[in-house]
């Protein structure tokens, strides 16, 4: 159920209410002897469809096979209790939900979790088997600041995808200039990274060094960077000794060739010893991106110029890489 856009192509003023279900499912689960209501229900996505969380837990409870559950821009979702009622549940996402305010997980079967709004409390109770999680906005920020909060209950995490908006922790995360690094525990497990950062280029990317290094069993990394020009000074830093024994692909998006992205690029570079290949991509996807169409027809245009595919190349050259690089929307 997806009420996002009218015929028009105009968002609606108000999201479509969700009927109050809770006292006919029961009913007729009593007619039927116990049996579920929706026995063969495996994916269920509303988006601008206000539900409360009682019949969220009443659906979850009536839907014995359900493997998604995807909630977004709900104005009625306060809090969320997801429990072993839904016993095949693997994947909950739950996005843009503004008066949310807490989040309950306590389900063996939980593998994917997705959650993208404001500073609320998730609680991770028993969630054994998850192994990937994407958080994004106020929380994500909130995570990244104070990242046990998250670590000490997804233990096991394989998938790991954070949202930053960089330049919100000036004068948090910077002070004179200079990077103040966050610390992160060990994540043993973690094989996959992507980190999907706003920031101005007078910023630094090593803030976010350690969060590799704490990651020894680390795969594959990849980088969605949005930069935005920035009056203050540069202050370009040696990329320090973090030995990536385990780094083999590593994929930078949005990649402008100023300071900001090559001495994090040459950090990677100089410590992901069994490095096999690195993508450049220029290009911002559209889609979740604050650039509009005229902004990414403008980089195009700049791209004409080949100014960022000379800069991409000097890494080239400058270590080497060979095969190694690969060059795409240029």
């Amino acid at each position: 159920m997806n009420f996002d856009r009218d015929e028009f192509g105009l968002r609606p003023g108000n999201s479509y209410p969700f009927p109050t279900l809770c006292n006919s499912l029961k009913r007729r689960r009593s007619r039927t002897v116990g049996f579920p209501v929706c026995r063969s229900l495996r994916d269920l996505q509303l988006n601008w469809v206000d539900i409360s969380g009682v019949v969220i837990e009443h659906l979850l409870s009536s839907c014995p096979y359900l493997e998604q559950l995807s909630i977004e821009n709900s104005d009625s979702l306060v809090d969320l209790n997801v429990t072993d009622q839904s016993p095949r549940l693997k994947h909950l996402k739950i996005v843009g939900c503004p008066e949310l305010e807490s989040i309950y997980l306590s389900t063996t079967s939980l593998l994917s979790f997705n959650y993208f709004g404001q500073i609320i409390h998730i609680s991770f109770v028993n969630v054994p088997n998850l192994v990937k999680v994407s958080v994004g906005g106020k929380y994500s920020d909130s995570i990244i600041s104070n990242f046990a909060q998250l670590s000490n209950y997804v233990f096991r995490l394989e998938t790991l995808t954070l949202h930053s908006r960089l330049f919100v922790q000036i004068g948090e995360w910077e002070e004179e200039g200079s990077t103040v690094h966050l610390k992160f525990p060990m994540l043993s497990h973690l094989k996959n990274l992507k980190l999907i950062v706003s920031a101005y280029d007078s910023q630094s990317l090593l803030a976010f060094a350690p969060l590799l290094k704490a990651s020894p069993s680390l795969h594959s990394f990849a980088l969605e960077l949005e930069v935005y020009s920035w009056l203050g000074l540069t202050m370009v830093e040696k990329a320090p000794k973090c030995p990536l024994l385990c780094l083999k692909e590593v994929e930078i998006v949005g990649f402008v060739g100023w300071d900001i992205d090559m001495e994090f690029v040459t950090f990677l570079i100089e410590n992901a010893i069994m490095l096999e290949k690195i993508v450049i991509d220029p290009l911002v996807p559209l889609e979740g991106s604050r650039l509009t169409e005229e902004e990414v027809k403008e980089r195009k245009e700049f791209l004409k110029t080949k100014a960022i595919r000379k800069r991409a190349m000097r890494l080239k050259s400058k270590f080497s890489l060979g095969d190694k690089l690969v060059l795409r929307n240029f």
